[in-house]
């Protein structure tokens, strides 16, 4: 029911100048949100390569992402949109002089217009960079925890309470296999226990040094997914 009302009000914010579909559906849920910029070279005859900045605003959803203009009043003005499926998202190592750092690209092999189409974003901070290149990614296959040996793990301090739909909530003692971490201060990890992933801060958390005691914790983890598997078959 949240995800639907979420729906309801984006879609009293949105307005669309390129193709339209309807944008409530009871199989779609937002996963990431946020203005970006976007950066543009204009070439002109005999003159250095200009390199133009302009607001673009993400809204990713699971099945569909839209590119729009941001509005005053919290509106949007959607210029481009493509299928999850046709959306790519890269680490991109150009280097520009000035503020332009934590750069990306994103990809979209089927537009709006039926054709290709390549953006270059900055974000503020390198952490806001990860998490979109991790949302834009192909769901990813299940792992299997005991070749996990070497992967980091954190036992939560202090409980959190996401902020944004990419986060993780944590309880006292959560035990997480960190995935990856930015440097500026955020984790990407998989919560042991049930295996949802997202992102949280490093503050919460303390990293777990004892190698037996990380071992440990992937057999158990592996012995419940294996159960749950079980019982699943089980009642099928």
């Amino acid at each position: 029911m949240r995800r639907t009302e979420e729906l309801i009000y984006l879609s009293q914010k949105i307005e669309f100048e390129c193709k339209i579909f309807p944008l409530i559906s009871q199989s779609r849920w937002l996963v990431k949100s946020g203005e970006l910029t976007a950066l543009e070279f204009s070439a002109s005859p005999g003159l250095r390569r200009k390199l133009n900045t302009r607001p673009v605003h993400l809204h990713l959803f699971n099945d569909c992402l839209l590119l729009s203009r941001p509005r005053e009043g919290s509106r949007f003005l959607v210029f481009d949109h493509a299928p999850f499926s046709s959306v790519r998202g890269e680490k991109c190592e150009m280097k520009l002089h000035g503020p332009h750092k934590n750069l990306f690209r994103l990809f979209l092999l089927h537009n709006t217009q039926g054709t290709q189409a390549e953006f270059l974003f900055r974000t503020e901070t390198q952490s806001e960079k990860l998490r979109w290149i991790s949302a834009l990614a192909m769901p990813r296959e299940e792992l299997d925890l005991l070749e996990c040996r070497d992967s980091p793990q954190v036992q939560c301090l202090r409980a959190y309470k996401p902020r944004e739909n990419d986060e993780l909530a944590l309880e006292k003692a959560d035990v997480v296999m960190v995935t990856q971490q930015s440097s500026d201060g955020w984790l990407e990890g998989m919560r042991l226990s049930d295996g949802e992933r997202g992102w949280f801060p490093v503050q919460q958390v303390e990293f777990i040094s004892n190698a037996e005691v990380r071992a440990q914790n992937l057999k158990e983890a592996q012995r419940v997914k294996t159960a749950k598997l079980q019982l699943v078959q089980q009642q099928t």
